[in-house]
């Protein structure tokens, strides 16, 4: 956290949801499953697409990323998934109120709502729906990522 911070601070995205964002868009674990995906792409494919004369970047736009979909979408839901929780890291980055994310301004309204436990709850209900929709939206992807590999033919 303490480098992307620094980071963050020296182009002065502190406070904002840029800064937010920008910080928190490329996760390692991506990257290590677009190459395991990248590289799971069978030579065949590669030389077929060249002897059709095509050339890298058919290859690229064509084959590689019609073929990653699947991944891609897998990257997409865990990575948001993750943001959005992602407590610590907004409470750090923003202190402004009126740019605060859900997950801290629940925080905020359960210390105001002391022991009215109905109305925490209703706000978590709340707090999940985005991210229920999201995977509802994604499913097919998610499930199709999973499983690519586990049969072969």
């Amino acid at each position: 956290m303490i480098p992307n911070y620094l980071v963050a601070r020296s182009m002065n995205l502190q406070n904002t949801l840029i800064g937010l964002v920008l910080t928190s868009i490329a996760p390692a674990y991506a990257v290590f499953l677009s190459r395991q995906t990248i590289s799971s792409i069978p030579k065949e494919l590669f030389d077929a697409v060249e002897i059709d004369g095509g050339g890298e970047l058919r290859k690229f736009f064509n084959m590689v990323l019609s073929m990653s979909l699947p991944t891609m979408g897998t990257i997409c839901v865990l990575t948001f998934f993750s943001v959005f929780n992602d407590y610590i890291w907004q409470l750090i980055m923003i202190s402004d109120t009126s740019l605060q994310t859900l997950p801290v301004g629940m925080s905020l309204f359960a210390e105001t709502q002391g022991n009215d436990k109905g109305a925490q709850l209703a706000m978590a209900l709340v707090a999940t729906v985005p991210l229920a929709i999201l995977f509802v939206l994604c499913q097919k992807f998610f499930i199709k990522s999973g499983t690519d590999g586990a049969v072969k033919g």
